[in-house]
């Protein structure tokens, strides 16, 4: 099962909706829609970053401010959709654990969650789970990326 964080700005698209095949997760991290501050954003990535795999539970009993959300698992649809957006000014990304590549998320990255997760899930992989962190403030400074990881790019070298 591939493996992604993305760190990226987000807002919800009220009318939209998005659906998961089986064997396919998305993780809200944080309050679903509400973005995340840059202190807690950087200590879920930090938590992320040793374990991606961790569960929101413990990140909540671990992390100040931070608010537990159920995974998103398919087969389900779920609502509302999330317009994803990177930025020329923040350190924006998606990386692929597994394989530690990853791309930044310039300006003109805009994709809607249910986009992304068709492409995720048309991968021909066993299927994902995907860390969402929406925040509008994380800067390049606070950022470690974890060893051996690679820029790449094109986002198809993610996948």
């Amino acid at each position: 099962m591939s493996n992604y964080v993305l760190v990226c700005h987000g807002n919800i698209r009220e009318f939209g909706s998005f659906h998961l095949a089986a064997k396919q997760e998305v993780q809200y991290r944080g309050n679903f829609g509400a973005k995340l501050g840059y202190m807690t954003a950087l200590a879920v990535w930090k938590a992320l970053k040793s374990d991606p795999t961790l569960d929101d539970k413990s990140l909540g009993k671990a992390i100040q401010n931070y608010h537990p959300e159920p995974v998103l698992a398919g087969p389900n649809s779920f609502a509302p959709d999330i317009n994803l957006e990177g930025d020329d000014n923040r350190f924006l990304f998606l990386i692929n654990m597994n394989t530690r590549n990853y791309i930044l998320l310039k300006g003109d990255w805009k994709i809607k969650l249910s986009s992304l997760v068709d492409i995720l899930g048309n991968q021909g992989t066993s299927g994902f789970w995907l860390n969402l962190l929406c925040c509008t403030e994380i800067p390049e400074s606070g950022i470690e990326m974890p060893s051996g990881a690679h820029l790449v790019s094109s986002f198809e070298k993610i996948l």
